[in-house]
């Protein structure tokens, strides 16, 4: 009986799901274009809202990113959109790059009045619109060869959870390192296309932005001869007449002619060395973790990288790899594929910088994900077959119910901790944002041609930009939403045991008015904050209490800025004020919380305290303003 009102319920279940029509047309092989295309934006704009959520500092604390305006912009803007195309990049094309940058400006025109500091907060909106876009494309285009459709589910949320745990600034609301995705967009454009009747005229567009995809990422190449696929049956039956005059060949053909330009390019001016930039020798050690364990197994296991070597990663490969093989009757030949075009692209790439493998020495460290997530995006789409694979073997609906829950619940378990959310922040704590930097070169300088830095740890800057187009109103008007004053963590010069054998204080003037957060630099040393903490904001006396605010320990990540938010000071312009962090119950409290401490006389408009005794640091903070 009790079966029986489990198969009940989930007919029930399924039933409802039928009823509601946007979801039996996404379930269904209908081929309803109004619905694809309402479905594939609706998709896309989710998608670059949870992308948005994960690194949202690329559109609030704006600036150009590299090469995504020292190149990049400045090609586009000197010799337009056709002259920026015809124009190679270390030796190839970047074709899509140079249209996204272009959206990018189009975008300026709407909702940045076309001024040149408004640029890279475009550039990021088209940077979070074009990852949703990417996520979404497997969705649509792939939605027949998965089955249960509820799968789509899965890998929906897996490629927005794409971890991205210590390069997601470089990726989330830049451009320049989405030259990667386009071999993940190719990767699905090819299954597609192989899928299609050979006489649709679906493949001409198909075809075209794959031309797209080989000339902003040459890997793309290489990908190509599976499109061959389709023809093998019908040319070992001698139907020679069905193949060399179907649309799917003919366009295929103009591609291959389409694509022999760059070739040519590429062999006359050759592929130019980047030295000094991962060009140290190849370190064979590294070969386990960076093509098995970065480049196949990372989306899977990358919580377990403090606990996993060698051994464990080649074990678990093998028998994933075999399990997934054994277990396919059919879209065999797309799981092989995703595993050829992810080794292929690690390959392509490690040739070109040789020196990657100085950066995985042991799993200690996830390396930059900016060479790898296109790759770990093509294994997703491969595992999602397989388990589809597998479903296909479980005969039980309400064991089918509980796999798929346990997958979920593991997706949305790991989904804190796929990247920083905001806190890999590097590049507004060096170099600050766009807004900033123009109205610092707008009042020190009064020459007309002026320059931005726009990178940190190189030398990079945008020269030579014409004072008009620079100091417009929205560099005059900006005022920062929240001010650093250079401090940095130095070293190993902490305080811990706050409230407790130690009480620490710091002065500081608030530069504006409507003074309401402020950021404090802890550390928890890899622990969890297990104890109630208390930050209290005094005036200069650092006697009289003007602001107390319970810290909730869940959100203190260990090494990062934690701001602490609080009712606003109205008044607070060229006001000195003091503040601790407390412990509140100092007779219970075994955290390890600690504040970082800066290098010494770094901060002029006030001092630390600790235990009573001036100190040379201060507490590394910063303030934010309503």
């Amino acid at each position: 009986m009790r079966g029986k009102r489990r198969d009940s319920k989930l007919s029930g279940i399924r039933s409802w799901v039928s009823h509601h029509t946007w979801w039996q047309e996404l379930w269904s092989h209908r081929d309803d274009r109004r619905f694809v295309i309402s479905a594939f934006v609706l998709l896309s704009i989710l998608g670059a809202v949870v992308f948005y959520v994960r690194f949202p500092n690329n559109f609030s604390e704006p600036n150009f990113y590299a090469e995504d305006g020292n190149i990049f912009y400045r090609t586009l803007h000197e010799k337009g959109l056709l002259g920026a195309i015809a124009t190679p990049f270390n030796g190839y094309g970047v074709v899509g790059l140079y249209l996204l940058e272009q959206v990018g400006g189009l975008i300026n025109v709407i909702i940045g009045h076309d001024e040149f500091v408004n640029l890279p907060r475009s550039f990021a909106v088209v940077s979070y619109l074009f990852l949703g876009m990417t996520c979404s494309l497997p969705i649509i285009l792939l939605r027949r060869l998965i089955s249960p459709r509820y799968l789509l589910v899965l890998l929906y949320l897996m490629l927005l959870l794409i971890p991205l745990p210590s390069f997601d600034y470089a990726i989330i609301g830049t451009i320049g390192n989405l030259k990667f995705a386009f071999i993940f967009i190719a990767f699905v454009l090819l299954i597609y296309r192989n899928h299609l009747p050979f006489t649709s005229r679906r493949i001409i567009i198909v075809d075209l932005l794959l031309l797209i995809c080989a000339y902003t990422n040459v890997t793309v190449y290489l990908l190509l001869p599976f499109a061959l696929l389709p023809f093998v049956q019908y040319i070992g039956r001698r139907k020679f007449r069905l193949v060399f005059r179907s649309v799917s060949f003919i366009s295929l053909a103009a591609l291959g002619l389409l694509l022999i330009p760059q070739l040519i390019i590429a062999f006359v001016g050759g592929i130019p060395e980047n030295k000094g930039y991962l060009d140290a020798p190849y370190t064979p050690q590294s070969t386990i973790e960076i093509f098995l364990y970065r480049t196949l197994l990372f989306p899977f296991i990358f919580m377990l990288q403090r606990h996993i070597n060698d051994v464990f990663v080649v074990v678990i490969a093998i028998a994933v790899i075999g399990v997934a093989i054994a277990s396919m009757r059919q879209h065999r030949d797309i799981v092989l594929f995703s595993l050829y075009t992810a080794l292929v692209a690690s390959i392509l790439f490690i040739v070109k910088r040789t020196g990657v493998g100085e950066l995985y020495t042991g799993y200690h460290n996830s390396g930059p994900d900016q060479f790898f997530y296109a790759q770990n995006w093509i294994m997703i789409v491969g595992t999602i077959l397989v388990i589809a694979a597998i479903w296909q073997r479980i005969s039980k609906a309400r064991y089918r119910v509980i796999v798929f829950c346990g997958v979920l619940l593991i997706i949305l378990g790991c989904a804190p901790y796929v990247g920083s959310y905001g806190t890999s922040n590097f590049m507004e704590k060096t170099v600050g944002n766009i807004y900033a930097s123009a109205q610092r070169a707008c009042s020190t300088n009064r020459s007309s041609s002026l320059s931005i830095l726009i990178y940190p740890s190189q030398p990079l800057s945008y020269n030579n930009i014409d004072r008009s187009a620079l100091c417009t109103s929205s560099t005059l008007s900006y005022y920062p939403r929240h001010v650093s004053f250079g401090l940095m963590p130095d070293g190993n010069q902490y305080v811990t045991g706050l409230g407790t054998k130690n009480h620490i204080t710091q002065t500081f003037q608030s530069p504006r008015n409507n003074l309401d957060g402020v950021g404090i630099y802890f550390s928890t040393f890899l622990a969890r904050v297990g104890s109630d903490y208390q930050f209290i904001l005094y005036d200069q006396s650092c006697r009289h209490r003007i602001r107390s605010v319970e810290l909730n320990e869940w959100f203190i990540k260990d090494n990062s800025f934690h701001v602490i938010h609080f009712e606003p000071l109205t008044d607070s312009a060229a006001r000195n004020y003091c503040f601790t962090v407390t412990a509140s119950h100092p007779e219970q409290s075994l955290s390890p919380l600690a504040v970082q401490l800066s290098k010494p006389d770094i901060y002029r408009d006030g001092t630390a305290t600790l235990n009573g005794k001036t100190l040379e640091r201060d507490v590394v903070f910063e303030v934010q303003y309503r």
